[in-house]
Formats: C-alpha cells, sequence, structure tokens
C-alpha cells in the first residue's frame, strides 16, 4: 500500500495545484453596463430561441413573429422564422421568409441551406434547384427531387461543417427518402416526421442553430439580466447556462465573471468560484461583492490568510457589506481550517493506505493534507490582480499624479508576458492566470500612459514605457519616435537610460532576425503520385529560389540599423551604471557584458545576484533566459524552476519527466518548499512497492531474453535478389549485439573492441548468409584469404542509396535535399505496383 498512498497523495495535491487557465481570447467589446435595458424584441426573439431548443417549433415561429412587430428589417430574425417555420412544417411561410432574408442583405449562405432543407422536405421545389418534377409555382405530375450541391455541405466563416452536413444529410435528404413514392425509391411515408429518427433530428437541428445563435453579442444583456433573476432565485445550474452565453460575447466583463463565481461557489465548487471571482477583480479591483465571494471561496477551501485578507479589502470598499458577510466567513473558516502540521496527516495517510482504508476516507485524508497546505500556496493570479490592486488605488487616491499612471502601466507592460509552463512533453503551455490578451492589457498601457502625458507632457518614462508598449504592438515607427524623445529628456534618470537600452537592442534583435530571413533562400515543395510501369511512386519536387538584389538591399539596411541601435544601447547602459555612482546595479552590468562584453562574466554577476537575494524575480529569470542564450538548457530549466516557485506554488516539478521527479524537487525548493517530505519517496522506482508480490514467485529470477533482430522478410511483390545492401548488413551487425543468442558462436563479445571496418557493418558473416544479394558477392570475393570464423571485409563499406525504387526509406528524404532549383527528388515508392504510397 505503500505505492497506493505515495500517489494518493500526489494526485490529491496535483489535482488542486494545477489549475489550467482557460485560453486566451481574442479582444472582447466594451463591458456591459449593469443597467442595461433589455428591448423587447430581443426579449422576444431570445424566447424564440429558446423554444426552439427545446424542440418547440410551432411557440418558437410566434415568438419571432411578435420580435418582427418590433424590428421587421432584422434578417437574422426573418432567418430565425424561417427556420422555425421550416421545423413546424409551414413550409411555404418558410420558403417566403427565407427568400426574404436575403433580399434584406443577410450575409453568409445560411438562408440557401435552410432554403434547400425546406424544398427537399416539402416537394416544393424552385426552378434552379430541382433534379426532378416541375417548378413548385406549376406544380409538376411526379414529386419533386432537391439537388442539394456539395459546397453547400462545406462550412466557413458562415456555419461549421458538420452542422451544414447535419441539417442536409440528417434531415433533409432523410426527410426527402421518406415522402417519396416507392417506385422513386423512397417509403411513401405521408408523415415521415412522426418518424423518432427524423422527429430527433428536426428537434437537433433547431437546438443546433439556437445555440449558435444565442451567442451573439447584442443578446448578451439579454442572458446577463436573466441570468441575474434566475440567481436571486436561487436557480444557479439554469443561470450558468445563461451565462455561458453572455461570457462568449464578453469573456472578461466582471458583472458576468462574478455571478459565475458565486453561482459555482453556491453548488459547491469554491475552487472554480476562487478562479471565476479573481478573473472579476482583475477586470474591476474595486469589487466589493466579488471580494466578499472569494472570501467565502477561500474560507471554504480552508485557506484563512487569503479570507482575512479579501475581508479586509471589501470592508475599505463597503464596510456593511464586509460586517455583514463577516459571520458567514468565520463559520466556513471553522468548518474547513485545518490548523495541524502537513506531516502528521501525510503520516496518517500513509497509515490509511496501509491499513486498506476505503477511497472515501483516503480522500478525505487527502484533503486534509491540501488544506493545511493551501495557506502556504501561492497563486499567480491572485498575485497579479493583487499587485494590480494596489496600483490602482494609488491612482484612484491621487488622479493627477502622473508617476502612479505610470506605474499602473509599468506593471501592464511587464506581467504582459503570461507565465505558465509545459508538464507532458510536446504539451502546450499552460499559462498561471487568466488573460484576455497580450495585446488589450498593452493598449490599456498606453492608454494609461497618454493620461500621464497629459498631465506632465514632458515625463520622460511615460514616453519610454509608451514606446514600450507600442513596440510591443509591431507599431515601430511610432516607438522609436517617442523613445528618442524620451532619452532626450531623461539625463541623469537610469532607470529610463535602462529602459531606451532595452527597447534599443531588443529592436535590434529584431532588425537582425529580419535581415537574416531576407538573405535565405526559399524554398516550396509540391508533391504527387506518378504510377509507373513498375509501380506507384510519390515523386517531391522541390524549387529554391535565390534571395533577390532587393531582398539583399534591405537586409544590408536592416543590419546597419541593428548596429546603429546596439550602439545607441550601450552608450545608454554605460550612462546609467554612471549615473548610479556606485549603487549595486547587477542587472545593468550584466546586460553590459552580455550585449558588449563577456556572456560568461554576465552568468557569473547574475549568479551572484541571486545568490545574494534568492527572491529576486527579476535576478531569477533574467539568470534562466541568460542560461538558455549561452545553450545551458539543462541549467535553465533549474532556474525556471526556482523562479516559478516564487509567484506560484506547482506540482509540475514533480511531474515533469526532463528533470526527474526527485531532482526538480529539490532544484524547486530552492524558491520555495514544495511539498512535504514524504513526496520524495517519488525517486525510489515503482517497482519497488511490488516486492511484496515478487515473493510468491518460487526460484530465482529470471531475466528475460534479449530480443535478436532478424531479417526483414521481402516485402509481397518486390524482387528479393534487388534488396539494397543494407538490409543485408544488418543481420550481421544485429547479431554482433546478441551474445549468446547468436547461432554461429563466434561473435565478440559484447563491449570488446573490434577492427576497423567492424565498427559500421558488424563482423563478417559467411557467405551463404549474403546469398542472393549484390553484398553477397563482395564478401565472398574479398574474404577469400580470411580463414578466421570472423573476420573484417577489407576495402570502403558499400554505398547505401538514399532511395530506391523496391524499398521505402525509413527517414524524410527532405532533409537531405539539394540546394538547387529547380531538383526532384524520388521520395520512395510502394512494395507492389498499382498501390498509393502512404
Amino acid at each position: 500500500m505503500r505505492s497506493t498512498s505515495r500517489w494518493a497523495l500526489v494526485l490529491a495535491i496535483a489535482s488542486s495545484i494545477i489549475s489550467p487557465a482557460t485560453a486566451t481570447s481574442p479582444p472582447s467589446p466594451a463591458p456591459l453596463a449593469v443597467s442595461t435595458a433589455v428591448s423587447p424584441a430581443l426579449g422576444a426573439y431570445l424566447e424564440g430561441l429558446d423554444a426552439l431548443h427545446d424542440g418547440r417549433a410551432a411557440d418558437a415561429v410566434t415568438a419571432f413573429s411578435r420580435a418582427l412587430e418590433t424590428r421587421g428589417d432584422d434578417p437574422r430574425f426573418v432567418l430565425a422564422r424561417g427556420i422555425a417555420e421550416t421545423l413546424a412544417r409551414q413550409f411555404p411561410a418558410a420558403l417566403e421568409d427565407l427568400d426574404r432574408a436575403g433580399r434584406l442583405g443577410l450575409r453568409g449562405r445560411e438562408a440557401e441551406l435552410w432554403t434547400y432543407a425546406a424544398e427537399a422536405m416539402s416537394g416544393q421545389v424552385g426552378p434552379d434547384h430541382a433534379l426532378g418534377g416541375g417548378p413548385r409555382s406549376l406544380g409538376g405530375a411526379a414529386p419533386a427531387l432537391v439537388s442539394i450541391p456539395g459546397h453547400m455541405a462545406q462550412g466557413r466563416d458562415d456555419y461549421p461543417t458538420d452542422y451544414a452536413s447535419y441539417v442536409i444529410y440528417d434531415l433533409a435528404m432523410p426527410y426527402q427518402e421518406s415522402r417519396l413514392p416507392p417506385d422513386q425509391g423512397g417509403a411513401g411515408d405521408p408523415n415521415p416526421h412522426q418518424r423518432p429518427a427524423i422527429a430527433a433530428a428536426m428537434r437537433r437541428a433547431g437546438a443546433w442553430f439556437a445555440s449558435r445563435e444565442a451567442k451573439r453579442a447584442d443578446l448578451a444583456p439579454a442572458h446577463l439580466a436573466r441570468a441575474r433573476t434566475l440567481h436571486d432565485q436561487k436557480r444557479y445550474t439554469e443561470a450558468l447556462d445563461e451565462l455561458d452565453h453572455a461570457r462568449a460575447a464578453y469573456p472578461a466583463d466582471p458583472d458576468v465573471r462574478f455571478l459565475i463565481g458565486d453561482s459555482w461557489l453556491a453548488l459547491g465548487r469554491p475552487a472554480t468560484a476562487r478562479r471565476e471571482l479573481t478573473v472579476a477583480l482583475t477586470s474591476r479591483t474595486d469589487f466589493a461583492a466579488a471580494y466578499l465571494a472569494r472570501a467565502r471561496a477561500a474560507a471554504t477551501l480552508g485557506d484563512a490568510k487569503r479570507a482575512e485578507a479579501d475581508l479586509a479589502t471589501a470592508a475599505r470598499l463597503d464596510r456593511d457589506a464586509a460586517g455583514a458577510a463577516k459571520g458567514s466567513v468565520a463559520r466556513e473558516l471553522g468548518t474547513h481550517r485545518v490548523d495541524a502540521e502537513v506531516t502528521p496527516l501525510v503520516a496518517a495517510l500513509d497509515a490509511a493506505a496501509r491499513a486498506g482504508s476505503s477511497e472515501g476516507d483516503l480522500v478525505a485524508a487527502a484533503s486534509r493534507v491540501v488544506a493545511a497546505d493551501g495557506a502556504r500556496r501561492l497563486r499567480y493570479d491572485e498575485g497579479y490582480q493583487d499587485g494590480l490592486r494596489v496600483r490602482e488605488d494609488a491612482v484612484r487616491a491621487d488622479p493627477r499624479n502622473a508617476d502612479k499612471k505610470v506605474e499602473v502601466a509599468r506593471y501592464l507592460i511587464l506581467e504582459s508576458e503570461n507565465r505558465g509552463e509545459a508538464v507532458e512533453p510536446r504539451r502546450a503551455v499552460e499559462t498561471y492566470r487568466w488573460q484576455l490578451s497580450r495585446e488589450a492589457e498593452l493598449e490599456r498601457a498606453v492608454r494609461l500612459a497618454d493620461a500621464a502625458l497629459a498631465t506632465e507632457p514632458d515625463h520622460a518614462r511615460a514616453m519610454i514605457w509608451k514606446a514600450m508598449a507600442l513596440d510591443g504592438l509591431d507599431r515601430g515607427n511610432e516607438a522609436e519616435s517617442l523613445a528618442e524623445k524620451g532619452l532626450a529628456l531623461s539625463h541623469d534618470d537610469a532607470d529610463a537610460l535602462q529602459l531606451a537600452a532595452h527597447f534599443r537592442a531588443r529592436r535590434a534583435d529584431r532588425a537582425s532576425s529580419e535581415a537574416a530571413s531576407l538573405r535565405q533562400e526559399r524554398c516550396s515543395s509540391s508533391t504527387r503520385n506518378e504510377t509507373r510501369s513498375d509501380g506507384e511512386y510519390e515523386v517531391t519536387t522541390t524549387t529554391c529560389y535565390p534571395p533577390s538584389q532587393a531582398d539583399v538591399a534591405r537586409a544590408e539596411q536592416l543590419e546597419a540599423l541593428a548596429r546603429e541601435l546596439r550602439q545607441k544601447a550601450r552608450a545608454a547602459i554605460v550612462k546609467a551604471v554612471a549615473v548610479t555612482k556606485g549603487t549595486p546595479q547587477a542587472l545593468l552590468k550584466a546586460d553590459l557584458e552580455l550585449w558588449f562584453g563577456d556572456p560568461g562574466q554576465a552568468v557569473t554577476i547574475l549568479e551572484q545576484t541571486v545568490s545574494a537575494d534568492p527572491r529576486s524575480l527579476e535576478a531569477q529569470e533574467a539568470l534562466a533566459d541568460l542560461y538558455a542564450k549561452t545553450g545551458q538548457r539543462e541549467k535553465a530549466e533549474e532556474q525556471l524552476a526556482v523562479a516559478r516557485q516564487l509567484v506560484h506554488t506547482t506540482a509540475a516539478p514533480l511531474l515533469r519527466p526532463r528533470l526527474g521527479a526527485g531532482r526538480a524537487h529539490r532544484v524547486a525548493g530552492r524558491g520555495r518548499r514544495l511539498r512535504p517530505r514524504a513526496l520524495d519517496r517519488s525517486r525510489r522506482p515503482a517497482r519497488a512497492a511490488l516486492s511484496s508480490g515478487r515473493a510468491r514467485s518460487a526460484g530465482p529470477a529470471r531475466r528475460r531474453p534479449r530480443r535478436v533482430p532478424h531479417r526483414r522478410r521481402a516485402r509481397r511483390g518486390t524482387d528479393r535478389r534487388r534488396r539494397p545492401a543494407r538490409h543485408a548488413e544488418r543481420l550481421p551487425a544485429a547479431r554482433s549485439r546478441g551474445d549468446e543468442h547468436a547461432p554461429h558462436g563466434a561473435w565478440p563479445a559484447r563491449g570488446a573492441p573490434r577492427e576497423r571496418g567492424q565498427e559500421r557493418r558488424g563482423p563478417c558473416a559467411p557467405p551463404g548468409e549474403l546469398r542472393g544479394t549484390r553484398a553477397a558477392s563482395r564478401a565472398s570475393s574479398s574474404s577469400t584469404s580470411c580463414t578466421a570464423p570472423c573476420c573484417p571485409t577489407p576495402g570502403p563499406a558499400p554505398a547505401t542509396r538514399r532511395s530506391s525504387r523496391w524499398w521505402r526509406p525509413r527517414w524524410s528524404p527532405t532533409r537531405t535535399a539539394a540546394r538547387r532549383a529547380p531538383s526532384t527528388r524520388w521520395a520512395g515508392a510502394t512494395t507492389r505496383p498499382g498501390s498509393t504510397s502512404a
């Protein structure tokens, strides 16, 4: 049970510690106003979508008609009523509304898609869509068939492919087949809508359209108003359904996020509620109700430190509300707070696992460990929100102070690069905090810098920080002129000089990278299948174009600009170091050594700085970045593990296979003690926990024999006599690694020195082993004077062909492409004529 207890602890802690952040979203519209009024048309339209989602098509038609009475020229309303009429089998009215939606200027092909569906279901086919019979205006004798083109099922920006495919192939075509007479291949059913499969398809198609349409941005106020009503009625699950639609249109709105967090808290999900409430407080740092809700969530998690801090902040904003909520927070802390030490709780969890306790008891014991250790945990999203709140409080206290506005802009720019890490190999980075977008935060920093410049037009730091934000937004021309002006004003400001130097160095790096890309050849490849008499080939043609004269000239200009920027950056850094007058500026000196001196000396300076101040996050991250630039990847990973523990407690070092469990635990402990001492057992192999089970097997432990590679069989349809020589050469080399399993018994022992020629080709084999190949003739002719059981083959090894008609190479041929224009390479052929290469 030792292994069970260890992994129960690790899983319990990891599930509570690693909380992936929401993916970055595109910029959203302006936040919703609390008092936004919902128009009668939108209210009726939302009622119609609800009815359509529930499968009540007739009620949806009535609701959409009421919406159109108020706003009769909205093409989306007309489209929705046409779809509802189609599903209610009111086909003449449906076809009229779908045609009207197109004439009103509806963008996209959705009206045309549902026109095909309505015609296929009703048999009233227009002349342009008819496959058989006559147009609906003439009334042909035979039932009309609809020909739906395949491109209608291919989605674009107007609708997704799976939605259109379902409407056509699961609804329209089965309905048409059911209504057609038997002599035309149909079932002759006069009421296809009564069939269970078709009825379900009609309900699902309507619900699919309603779900897509409910995410419209102009419907978000209506969703929010309904969510507030449901939240006040304590119908939290239904409120969350409405809030999902509002969040899709306004992902950063604090009111939406607050209602989501408070609903999850009421449903018993305090961890999810804490994350949503932190997002709300990041958007509005003076939201008193959100602080009180997060205090209750922290109390439910047993985190007294965070609960008391949020209560204190809420009391400064709304004393009465904080006083009313103080009692409930205290009761939650009395129920969930764990005051015991972590080590005894871990021992109790181990004892319970060894005793074979139930799963519920183990989860309860592991939860106590998490609650006891939660007070010491760091969360980057909360730390970021706290830092933003402190700076915005300073601005609210003194709105005319330009320095405080610049400080908020500086904080936003420095933290715009969201922190995170990838736990698993080939896994995307999971960020520690939710972020709308980096561009949105930089735009906000630009607005703050503009506000500071409006107060003080000659504020040098505001100019340089605005230039940094503009450079991050790829507005380099504006940034360059602004940085020059700010540097001219900051004669004795070391911080401004350092900012200007970093700005210029970053622009120089970008110019150098762009120049290098312009000097490279541009290659394009195309692949085609070609059938020949002996098989089908996959032919890849690569054409490379050298850089043009204009590209070379532009590259020279960029390199000259990069040299000029680096010289200006060096002058600014030298001046900044001189201005400090002996004050320790390790980061400035490290930058100077890195850019214009010895990178090794820069590493030494930063290592000394980190040793003197291990809590300096800036120095830790600068050292990790410098390790990565100088090619010390392992040290960079270790230093990042230390730096991350200063802002966010994570179990990733225990799970990342790159560093190993024990080593990562030890390295991460430099910045902050991560886990209890009992987790050091994860360094021992998992097989040690199964030692008791091995004792049941009688006799000595048997070692699994090594698998010896054998000769690959010739593939079907190939000529065995013309197999490449390298396949024959693999056999002796493989048997040389097989030791006692080799059939000839004369192979050298593993690790024994070999003569020249055996390292690549392996020991020679008897001529009979190479019979039927060109290598056999070489081996038999060159080993006439060799009498030893195994001897090297004199002369150079035969060349291996990179591609062949009779076999497929095991590597990608594009890696060995010749750099010429144009060039044709054979990427291999299939093993039998007439087949298609994979």
